[in-house]
């Protein structure tokens, strides 16, 4: 074979090997386009029928890969006085792929430098409830997260209760949730901390907490696995 026709062949198993890199890498720009942000806000949104608001979508290569996010908002329904039941900012998550393959979405890891969180009752209605019935079970499962700034505002419109929350720290395994809370509980003025370590983001794991609390006059110490 001649020194021509070797050359063409190596052009050409070079480029047949950098197509899929390109699909790829194609793909990659189309998903961290604005276009890819406003499907993302249509999709979510209809599916929870709240407003929903996406910014500055990027992936990254890796094993496990992972996507950041530079801001989401979750809208609130219309009787909330918070006007967002989620708005968090810098969101990294890595995401596991063979669970994907039995539509099961596994994240080991994820962080936001900041999220506010309106969490709001009044009666049997909730800012954290999105249809009526029963669920099905979660497909999500988190293994890790951590905030650097996290602020939650709980309302119970039926009972005066009122708190903001500051959480700060990681759930996980060898984390530690720091947590300091000050507001109205059940019509009384009410403040308290809590250290929380090696908190499990299931909802199916004991917690072991070290919590002090003053409601009114009464001060409550508590230490132990709930």
């Amino acid at each position: 074979m001649s020194i021509a026709a070797r050359r063409v062949l190596i052009i050409l198993a070079g480029v047949l090997l950098a197509l899929p890199l390109l699909v790829i890498a194609g793909g990659i720009l189309l998903l961290q386009s604005e276009s890819t942000e406003r499907w993302a806000e249509a999709r979510i949104g209809d599916a929870i029928e709240r407003e929903v608001e996406v910014e500055g979508i990027d992936f990254q290569f890796g094993w496990p890969p992972a996507i950041n996010v530079e801001r989401i908002r979750i809208g609130n329904p219309e009787w909330a006085k918070t006007p967002h039941l989620i708005d968090a900012t810098d969101l990294h998550a890595r995401i596991e792929i063979p669970p994907l393959l039995k539509q099961r979405i596994v994240i080991p890891y994820f962080s936001a430098r900041s999220a506010t969180a309106g969490l709001e009752q009044d009666g049997e209605r909730a800012t954290w409830r999105f249809g009526e019935g029963e669920q099905e079970p979660s497909p999500f499962l988190i293994k890790r997260v951590n905030v650097e700034d996290g602020t939650i505002l709980y309302r119970n419109a039926s009972d005066n209760t009122a708190l903001e929350v500051a959480v700060k720290g990681s759930l996980g395994e060898g984390g530690e949730l720091n947590v300091t809370a000050a507001g109205k509980f059940k019509g009384e003025s009410a403040k308290g901390t809590a250290r929380v370590p090696s908190l499990q983001p299931t909802p199916d794991t004991p917690i072991e907490i070290e919590a002090k609390v003053a409601i009114g006059r009464t001060n409550i110490t508590a230490e132990g696995n709930f």
